[in-house]
């Protein structure tokens, strides 16, 4: 069964769904779709979420939203949530996103971090990394792989092998990282 067409259905009525819930959720998935602003803004104030374990935002385009929102909402489940996923959502290192790091740097049940698909330059990326390396269960961690490592859509390989050791060791200044991979964007 394909849930992608309920999916479009319910998403103008995200807060009226959200809000019926009789059990908090524990995990939360948005792919495919677009999410409205107000869609956005409703999460941290929904009451049924404060126990989730599993948020994926995926395949949607976040980067024409304001994630000030998102920040909140990661901030109310820092205690409880142990994935997230935020992978093809059209993030750019730009300051959007900033305002998610310091909420995600108390995510500290995370055993599992997705970002990869995402468009984040070697700084920027430099910068998550910090934030991720407070995270002690992280277990699995997927990054893409920075813009420096690609000419004109082609993956240039001995870029991205000149900043793994370089980017692996932000982690291991906090932790010892137990997989962690840079992902590519595929390439035609």
């Amino acid at each position: 069964m394909n849930s992608r067409p309920l999916l479009y259905k319910l998403l103008p009525y995200l807060k009226g769904f959200l809000t019926c819930l009789k059990k908090p959720l524990e995990s939360l998935s948005i792919t495919n779709c677009n999410l409205s602003q107000s869609g956005l803004d409703f999460l941290p104030y929904c009451l049924n979420i404060f126990e989730l374990k599993l948020l994926t935002l995926a395949n949607i385009n976040l980067c024409d939203l304001l994630l000030g929102p998102l920040g909140f909402f990661l901030e109310e489940v820092r205690h409880t949530l142990e994935y997230l996923e935020l992978q093809s959502c059209g993030i750019q290192d730009n300051h959007q996103f900033n305002t998610l790091l310091p909420a995600l740097s108390q995510c500290f049940h995370l055993r599992i971090v997705d970002f990869h698909d995402n468009e984040f330059s070697l700084l920027f990326l430099k910068e998550l990394l910090h934030h991720t390396a407070q995270l002690s269960q992280l277990k699995h961690e997927t990054y893409p792989a920075p813009l420096e490592c690609y000419d004109r859509g082609v993956i240039l390989s001995h870029r991205l092998e000149k900043f793994c050791p370089e980017l692996l060791d932000i982690l291991r200044a906090k932790r010892k990282p137990k997989e962690v991979t840079f992902e590519t964007t595929q390439c035609s």
